[in-house]
């Protein structure tokens, strides 16, 4: 993946290469962290570590996790049948019945139908 990089440092290089000037011609705003974002990425969750692979810098994940992919196909169907009808409660209740690490936020009370 390479060595970390700070987003203003990335904004900055991205400017410049767009032929402006950072804070001159292009003002860069901090806003702060949002509802969901992270401070970094984790590229392997408590369910799987990293395996080598014949590259000495690529790993793929391996874990100890079985997908039923009959219930899988199952589980999407519903998905597509509560986003058609814009079901935000049962979307987000069928997300954490397949995906138990996941959290909406904010919280799937604040949402009202649309």
């Amino acid at each position: 993946m390479g060595e970390q990089l700070k987003l203003v440092d990335l904004a900055r290089h991205l400017i410049k290469l767009s032929g402006f000037d950072p804070d001159k011609d292009i003002p860069i705003e901090y806003t702060g962290i949002r509802p969901g974002e992270k401070l970094y990425e984790e590229l392997w969750n408590g369910h799987e570590f990293p395996e080598s692979t014949s590259h000495p810098k690529i790993m793929k994940a391996h874990g100890n996790s079985y997908i039923n992919w009959p219930d899988l196909r199952i589980d999407i169907e519903e998905l597509r049948k509560y986003s058609r009808t814009v079901n935000r409660p049962m979307i987000y209740k069928k997300l954490q019945e397949m995906i138990p690490d996941y959290t909406p936020n904010p919280p799937c009370s604040n949402f009202s139908r649309t």
